[in-house]
């Protein structure tokens, strides 16, 4: 049986996406913007994989604008962090690419 494997990324920025929840990573001060990624994106079940998530002016399937992170964060790539559902444990990140003025990114987080 597929699961879904939601993550949430935290960002240490305003970000225009509404509604935090009480219950994300403590001592956190930045709103939170769930990513969800469908089972049916993921061929068998797998467990502790590598994901890597392009932000940019067109991200995901709906091609959501994400530019705004760059606008807010600038080069410091460090401010991101990354949970699994519970919004309390923590991913390991990798930035791979960070360009804050071309408004593009490359994060691989390893649940």
């Amino acid at each position: 049986m597929k699961r879904l494997h939601p993550v949430l990324i935290l960002l240490g920025c305003i970000l225009l996406i509404g509604g935090v929840n009480a219950y994300y990573l403590p001592g956190w001060n930045g709103p939170q913007v769930p990513i969800t990624i469908a089972s049916t994106d993921i061929p068998e079940t797998l467990t502790d994989f590598p994901v890597l998530m392009h932000l940019s002016g067109s991200s995901g399937k709906t091609g959501e604008d994400m530019t705004d992170i760059f606008s807010k964060l600038g080069n410091n790539a460090q401010k991101i962090a990354v949970t699994t559902s519970d919004g309390l444990t923590q991913c390991s990140v990798e930035i791979e690419r960070w360009d804050a003025l071309a408004g593009r990114g490359s994060v691989v987080m390893i649940p």
